[in-house]
């Protein structure tokens, strides 16, 4: 999942230069290259967070989008921690040429473009019959299946607790604590967002298919079998994706646990839910036969 270590990058000049940056900082420059805006410290050093979420949202479906919105907020991170160091007050920031603007959204678009080159392509799914079971009229069948990302749930942990006690260490010291507010909250954020999205619990039954998020199996996605057109399974990498976690927006929808075989729920007007969790062919078939009854 690329947003953890894009995340991890954003955070590390706010923890290490926090109380080296003026506040507000410099956030914008004119045509000259002087700085005319600014932001408080800890808008400033969020804004980047803001353009990789946008590239996270926007790029989903298409990886090169999110490679070159996470390398841009990188870049504007960079920019504007170097800009500001070290001076007390933000009109002293240094100035921005033109040419540093253009090249930076130039190693963006050629971030995007190579990986436009490298991503494997992936082949469309030929149509066929859907796998069904022999389920006899009047008996009935529940289908119940998890799946873990270990690496992705140790992580998880790791981030809230350190966010939790970076939080606990922040204490109503705010901006004085050696532990700057805005690097424990990313550090909650990251965590909760990983332990949701690293493990799952599937259930199939005649009340639809349910989609348990984390550990406490809690908050839980319900699609009732009318909402879906037909099941079945797909072998899928994490490449093909843009990487680890949940994927895409809805309708088109990807939770990348594992590569390989993967629950694929389509949707009656277009778009799917593609759920890496095991016995993926048993599950689907079981969809596929209650909703022919």
């Amino acid at each position: 999942m690329w947003s953890v270590p894009v995340a991890l990058v954003l955070a590390l000049p706010a923890a290490v230069w926090w109380g080296s940056l003026p506040d507000p900082m410099a956030s914008h420059w004119g045509v000259g290259g002087e700085p005319d805006g600014s932001l408080p410290r800890a808008a400033a050093l969020a804004l980047p967070f803001a353009v990789a979420l946008l590239g996270l949202l926007a790029g989903r479906r298409n990886p090169p989008i999110a490679v070159f919105m996470y390398v841009l907020a990188v870049l504007l991170q960079g920019m504007s921690v170097w800009a500001n160091l070290d001076r007390a007050d933000w009109r002293d920031a240094r100035h921005l040429p033109w040419w540093a603007v253009v090249l930076m959204i130039g190693l963006a678009t050629l971030a995007g473009w190579l990986a436009t080159r490298l991503a494997p392509r992936r082949e469309d799914v030929p149509d066929g019959p859907v796998q069904t079971l022999d389920l006899p009229p009047g008996r009935h069948a529940v289908w119940v299946s998890r799946c873990t990302n270990v690496p992705m749930l140790a992580v998880g942990y790791v981030f809230l607790g350190a966010g939790a006690v970076a939080l606990l260490i922040v204490g109503p010291g705010g901006a004085a604590s050696p532990v700057p507010p805005i690097i424990a909250i990313t550090g909650v954020v990251i965590g909760l967002a990983g332990l949701l999205v690293s493990t799952i619990r599937v259930q199939v039954s005649e009340r639809g298919v349910a989609v348990a998020y984390g550990p406490l199996s809690f908050p839980v996605w319900r699609r009732a079998l009318p909402a879906i057109a037909a099941a079945r399974t797909e072998d899928i990498k994490p490449t093909e994706v843009g990487g680890w976690g949940l994927r895409g927006l809805p309708p088109h929808t990807t939770l990348m646990l594992r590569a390989g075989e993967c629950l694929v729920l389509e949707y009656p007007g277009g778009g799917r839910f593609a759920i890496s969790v095991d016995d993926a062919a048993r599950g689907a078939a079981l969809i596929n036969t209650l909703k022919n009854r």
